[in-house]
C-alpha cells in the first residue's frame, strides 16, 4: 500500500507555528506508515530563510524537491508557499539522494546516482527534481535515465522560479539546496502507477516558414539563415531589441512545436534571448528542424485540462495524484493563475486520496502502456502520476 499525504504553509513570520502546522496536517491524515519519503516544492524565501532546512531536521525521512513558481495541494495553491508531499507505505521502501554538480555530460552523475540508490534492485518508479541548466537539454536527462535502465519509469520536474529571469532556481535534498544537482527518489515495492499527459491541440499551430539553420543543444542560433530575433520580431514575439533581456517580450507566453528531421515532433518553450542573441529553449534544437508557433490562451488550457482529467480518471484505480504542469501554462492564465488547479480540485472532489501540483521548467513522464513505454521530456504539458 502506498499512501500520499500533503501539507502546506505560507507562514514565514512564525517558523515554529508553520512547522507545527505542517506536522499536524500529516498526522491528521492517519500519520506515517513504516517507510516514508518527502517532496518539497517552495518559493525561494523558504530556502533563503533556512526554514526548509530546519523543517527537514524535524522530519523522520529523506526529502527532495526544489523551487517552484507556483504549487498547490487540496488546501492551497499559490506562489509564496511551501508544499510538502509525503509518500508513505508498509510494503514499499524508498531511497533518495542527489548527484554531484552537473557541469558537462549529464549521464555519468545521473547514472551513478541511480545505481547507488537502486543497489542492484530495480525500482518500480523514480521521481526526479532536475536543475534548469542553460547548457543542458531536457532530452539529455532522459538519455541518462535510459542509460541507467530504460525499463524504469521516471516521473518528475525541472525546478522553476517566480523570478521573471529564471535565475535562482534550485533543487533540494535534506535541507540543502543546489543550482546544478539532480535529486531523485527510487521507489521499490508492488506499486502500479499510471501516467498521463495533457498537451496542446496540434491544429492551433501557425505554420510560418521557419527552419533552424544554426543551433546547439537547447540554443537556437539562427532561423532561416538570419538572427532569431529577426524572425521572432516578424511574428510579434519581440521588438528586435530583446537580446540579453531575460523576460524577452512575449517569448515565455508562446510555446512552439518543433518538427525534427527524423519526422518526430514535440512542443517546447522559449525561455529567453541571451546576450548573444540566441534563443534559450526547453529542449534540443537540432539544425534542420522546422518550428511552428503555437499560441494558446487560458480557455484552451482549462478546456484541455478538464477533458484530459476525465480521461485519466476513467477506470483508474489510483486514489492519489502527483501533477506537474509547465510554467508557461501558468503564465498564460494571467490573473486566473489557479484556474488549472481548480480543474484538478474538481477531478479530485470525490476521491479519498491527496493531490499535489507544481509548475515546472520541464516535465518528465513515461509515455505508452505496459512494457512498451518510453521516458519523455516535455514542455507546455500537464503530466500526471496516479497511484
Amino acid at each position: 500500500m502506498l499512501k500520499m499525504l500533503t501539507a502546506y504553509t505560507d507562514e514565514l513570520d512564525d517558523e515554529r507555528l508553520a512547522a507545527d502546522q505542517l506536522l499536524e496536517r500529516l498526522s491528521a491524515d492517519g500519520g506515517l506508515l513504516k517507510n516514508s519519503v518527502g517532496i518539497i516544492h517552495c518559493d525561494n524565501e523558504f530556502l533563503y530563510s533556512g526554514f526548509a532546512a530546519r523543517l527537514c531536521k524535524r522530519l523522520p525521512f529523506d526529502v527532495i524537491g526544489g523551487t517552484a513558481m507556483y504549487a498547490g495541494t487540496r488546501d492551497y495553491v499559490g506562489q509564496h508557499a511551501l508544499t510538502l508531499t509525503v509518500l508513505t507505505g508498509g510494503g514499499v521502501r524508498f531511497a533518495a539522494g542527489r548527484t554531484e554538480p552537473i557541469s558537462g555530460d549529464v549521464k555519468p552523475p545521473v547514472v551513478s546516482l541511480l545505481n547507488g540508490l537502486s543497489g542492484g534492485e530495480k525500482p518500480a518508479l523514480v521521481i526526479v527534481s532536475a536543475p534548469l541548466l542553460a547548457n543542458v537539454c531536457g532530452e539529455e536527462y532522459v538519455a541518462a535515465f535510459d542509460a541507467y535502465d530504460p525499463t524504469v519509469p521516471v516521473f518528475g520536474s525541472v525546478a522553476s522560479s517566480r523570478t521573471a529571469d529564471w535565475t535562482s532556481i534550485y533543487t533540494f535534498y535534506n535541507g540543502e539546496y543546489f543550482d546544478s544537482s539532480l535529486c531523485a527518489i527510487a521507489v521499490f515495492g508492488d506499486i502500479k502507477p499510471k501516467f498521463f499527459k495533457i498537451s496542446l491541440d496540434e491544429d492551433s499551430l501557425i505554420k510560418q516558414p521557419a527552419v533552424i539553420t544554426d543551433g546547439e543543444k537547447n540554443l537556437i542560433k539562427a532561423i532561416n539563415g538570419a538572427a532569431p530575433v529577426d524572425f521572432l520580431s516578424s511574428v510579434g514575439l519581440c521588438d528586435g531589441s530583446d537580446s540579453g533581456n531575460s523576460d524577452s517580450g512575449n517569448l515565455r507566453y508562446t510555446p512552439f512545436t518543433i518538427h525534427y528531421p527524423d519526422g518526430s515532433a514535440a512542443t517546447r518553450a522559449m525561455f529567453r534571448i541571451d546576450s548573444d542573441g540566441y534563443v534559450v529553449c526547453g529542449g534540443a534544437m537540432p539544425v534542420g528542424s522546422k518550428i511552428s508557433i503555437s499560441p494558446i490562451d487560458a480557455d484552451e488550457i482549462v478546456r484541455k485540462t478538464a477533458a484530459g482529467l476525465k480521461t485519466a480518471f476513467r477506470g483508474a484505480d489510483g486514489k492519489n495524484l502527483y501533477a506537474v504542469s509547465c510554467a508557461v501554462r501558468n503564465w498564460v492564465m494571467g490573473i486566473e493563475q489557479d484556474a488549472e488547479a481548480r480543474e484538478l480540485e474538481k477531478a479530485m472532489k470525490d476521491k479519498i486520496g491527496a493531490y499535489s501540483l507544481m509548475y515546472s521548467g520541464g516535465e518528465f513522464c513515461p509515455e505508452g502502456a505496459g512494457k512498451t513505454f518510453r521516458n519523455t521530456f516535455n514542455n507546455v504539458t500537464l503530466v500526471l502520476c496516479l497511484f
